[in-house]
């Protein structure tokens, strides 16, 4: 008889968790005639799921509204994008914050690079340019 490896027991393993386990429950449940139960739960549980994504972006856009007005603005920055004269403040509330600054103080000015998306040690995927306080270019990387 032939040894068994530790690859077929790892995908017997697998496919008694993604399959056994489930037709067991369904054994179960349809034996006790608890589908209605399990069947509202459910529905139940989606509904509350798609109501809190609901007022969580409702939510989201006021803040925004109350705090640059330009509707505009607002739906540009709600949809993540990034464009030439930004704020800092409304690229971070469109993006997020940075993984990583580089600062550099010129003769007139103060140039930041943000960096977003780690890809590896300093390698970034987004580069952001900023010169004092604005938005002045990005270099995105795959």
């Amino acid at each position: 008889m032939a040894k068994i490896s530790t690859k077929d027991q790892q995908a017997l393993f697998g496919l008694v968790l993604f399959i056994g386990i489930p037709l067991f429950v369904f054994q179960k449940v349809s034996e006790a005639g608890a589908w209605p139960a399990l069947l509202g739960t459910t529905v139940s549980a989606a509904a509350l799921y798609l109501l809190y994504r609901y007022r969580k972006r409702a939510n989201r856009l006021k803040y925004l509204r109350s705090r640059y007005g330009d509707e505009a603005t607002v739906q540009a920055i709600f949809n993540g994008n990034i464009w030439d004269g930004m704020t800092q403040s409304q690229l971070i509330d469109s993006i997020s914050a940075p993984s990583a600054i580089d600062q550099k103080y010129l003769k007139t000015k103060m140039r930041e690079v943000w960096k977003y998306r780690l890809q590896g040690k300093n390698r970034y995927g987004l580069r952001i340019t900023i010169d004092d306080s604005v938005v002045n270019g990005w270099e995105s990387k795959g």
